[in-house]
């Protein structure tokens, strides 16, 4: 920059000194002083035009290596940003096929979980068709009618009410009543005694069978016609056991009754009146089923 000021006084210097040349030429006396100061004047411009246009030259090759330098620095930053821009579209990449193997990865799991679900469902539906589950048969009384109420009879069916099959099935139904009148109170080891034979006389029926379906049942021959008592049943399947206790009243020629069945352990499964009579009768069958004991728990002598 400063030679460019230098040269462009240096020019302007020279073209006045050449208008002073000029107007030195019209006198005399200065003519050839005039031709010596108009030489040293145009090398004076000459000079500084020369020194204008090498800086000039400098000048543009100064801006041209700024602008190369310039260039050269936006394309490093440019392709450090492609490299990253590229660097970033991998990323992106494994992190979408990162979570598409998730996605894949948590369906496989569903799709396991389900399988394994499925599998553990059946096997514990298989057992259950196997043992019975929680299954149990019961004994209904069937009612078989006389002429005008007086000869009524009961007839026993063991029913399955449950939807898988219950296998192995043995039981006993006993008369409570008789059971009860045959009974010493006071016995070996402070219990009640009672005889062998006495004890199997009070047996109204003995029923046993392999399986019975789901929803199905299956009748016993043997019958019972009082209209009042009290019954113990022993019912045993592959499963489980269970007591059932029936208690009947006599109201006139006609009968009510309930039962109440638990298991082993003295758990209260099911209780139920039949035909809900009145409030009065419900109450004399609950006291009655409460006086048959959970088990029979005699010492048998001869």
């Amino acid at each position: 920059m400063m030679q460019l000021i230098i040269g462009f006084f240096l020019t302007v210097a020279g073209g006045v000194a050449g208008l002073f040349d000029k107007w030195k030429k019209k006198t005399e006396t200065g003519y050839r002083r005039s031709n010596r100061l108009s030489i040293f004047l145009l090398s004076i411009s000459l000079g500084g035009g020369l020194m204008t246009f090498w800086a000039g030259i400098d000048a543009a090759r100064t801006s041209e290596r700024n602008e190369k330098i310039a260039n050269d620095r936006q394309k490093r930053i440019d392709s450090q940003n492609l490299l990253i821009y590229r660097s970033e579209l991998v990323n992106q990449n494994l992190i979408d096929k990162n979570l598409q193997y998730n996605i894949r990865l948590d369906s496989s799991t569903n799709l396991n979980y389900r399988l394994a679900s499925k599998i553990t469902n059946q096997a514990q539906y298989i057992e259950k068709y196997i043992s019975g589950g929680e299954s149990y048969p019961h004994v209904e009384m069937k009612r078989v009618a006389g002429q005008n109420g007086r000869d009524d009879s009961f007839l026993f069916s063991v029913e399955n009410s449950f939807a898988l099959p219950i296998y192995d099935i043995a039981i006993q139904a006993f008369d409570y009543d008789k059971i009860s009148s045959l009974t010493n109170s006071a016995g070996a080891a402070n219990k009640s005694t009672i005889k062998l034979d006495d004890y199997l006389s009070c047996r109204l029926f003995e029923f046993n069978t392999a399986v019975i379906p789901p929803k199905e049942h299956r009748m016993s021959p043997d019958q019972y016609t009082q209209k009042s008592g009290r019954l113990f049943i022993v019912i045993h399947s592959r499963n489980k056991r269970v007591i059932k206790k029936i208690a009947l009243i006599q109201r006139g020629n006609n009968s009510y009754g309930g039962y109440l069945i638990s298991d082993d352990k003295g758990n209260i499964l099911k209780e139920f009146i039949y035909n809900n009579p009145s409030g009065d009768i419900k109450l004399e069958i609950k006291n009655k089923l409460n006086t048959i004991p959970s088990e029979l728990d005699n010492n048998f002598v001869r």
